[in-house]
């Protein structure tokens, strides 16, 4: 009778055992070797539709530069653009496996485009080209908005 007792106490303990472990947290990503938790990937997710929507903005503010708009403007614009870049390197790099690359080499042409206006002739010939590299960027960052899932309110 007592060897029952035990037999009993020792299988209601493994079956705790294990019971207490399959709570114990939500490791199966480590099971099948990615690192990666699901809910850091939705956060991801939003980190990036943020930093593309930051990213958006900032071009819109490109794109309403016109004859009118100052040196000063432009280095602002190209600001905005640089820090919104940087906020979507930074994001992708964290979250989920978007590609970027377009993205990144389309900001990059914008930088340079408005890197170049204070040296041109005038604002308004150096914008030319900003425009051109800014429709690119807004194209870019609405194609990796879409990959990823982005709202409607982030692309």
């Amino acid at each position: 009778m007592r060897k029952h007792t035990i037999i009993i106490l020792v299988v209601a303990l493994a079956v705790a055992a294990v019971s207490l472990s399959a709570c114990g947290g939500d490791d199966d990503s480590e099971a099948n070797g990615s690192t990666t938790q699901p809910s850091t990937q939705e956060g991801g997710n939003e980190q990036l539709c943020s930093a593309v929507g930051d990213l958006q903005s900032s071009v819109t503010t490109v794109q309403g530069l016109d004859d009118s708009s100052s040196v000063a403007d432009v280095e602002s614009a190209l600001t905005g653009v640089v820090d919104a870049g940087k906020e979507v390197a930074s994001a992708a790099e964290a979250g989920p496996q978007a590609d970027v690359s377009g993205l990144q080499s389309s900001i990059q042409d914008l930088e340079d485009a408005l890197k170049a206006v204070p040296s041109s002739e005038s604002v308004q010939a150096g914008l030319q080209q900003v425009e051109t590299d800014a429709d690119s960027v807004a194209q870019e960052a609405s194609s990796v908005s879409d990959s990823v899932g982005c709202a409607d309110g982030s692309s």
